[in-house]
């Protein structure tokens, strides 16, 4: 006897899988349409791994069944252990190179951008004080840090002067400078202003 895998179409259409015992594949058809289904699919099920195993008793297979079986149990870890061994001496070494290369650099070159973003306050801190800054009728219009971490932005305004004394009560505000003034309709000027360094 030998199990076939069969999908098969009831009667109410829902379609299922079954394993069904016979000779041949002719046989499994014809069981399954004897119970008045369809048969979609029918092939001989592959046998487990427990079965292949059992199978391959020292005397059925010998040495070289065993073999077959331990060979690729034991070699898939000592592959990936290799595996990891190598990959983690090349990242030894990149990172080694990688502190020799930086070494190698005058300490201002690689320290100062790096306390200098470190000490500055985020665009939304610089948000939250505008919020609370702005005077009536003034209008965030944009606002940001260009590629040196400089802070600019864009502020419209009717009352240049209200808006000037307003951002100079905050002390982190206060380092803006006017770097230009555009004039905007219904709105005034559109003053843009540049952190001072």
């Amino acid at each position: 006897m030998v199990a076939f895998r069969c999908q098969v179409r009831g009667k109410d259409g829902s379609i299922t899988w079954r394993v069904i015992e016979a000779e041949n594949r002719a046989e499994a058809i014809a069981r399954i349409a004897a119970e008045g289904a369809a048969a979609l699919d029918v092939a001989p099920r592959a046998p487990s791994l427990a079965a292949r195993v059992a199978a391959l008793r020292p005397g059925a297979g010998g040495a070289r069944g065993w073999l077959a079986v331990a060979a690729p149990l034991v070699a898939a870890p000592l592959a990936a252990t290799l595996g990891v061994t190598l990959l983690a001496g090349s990242t030894e070494r990149e990172a080694a190179s990688l502190a020799r290369r930086l070494a190698a650099r005058p300490a201002l070159v690689t320290r100062a951008p790096v306390a200098a973003a470190l000490g500055r306050e985020t665009v939304s801190a610089t948000m939250a004080r505008l919020d609370t800054a702005l005077p009536e009728g003034a209008t965030l219009h944009a606002l940001g840090r260009d590629a040196d971490g400089v802070l600019e932005m864009e502020i419209d305004t009717a009352d240049p002067e209200a808006l000037r004394a307003a951002l100079a009560r905050d002390p982190a505000l206060a380092r803006l400078a006017t770097a230009g003034e555009t004039m905007v309709p219904d709105r005034g000027l559109r003053l843009r202003l540049v952190e001072r360094r």
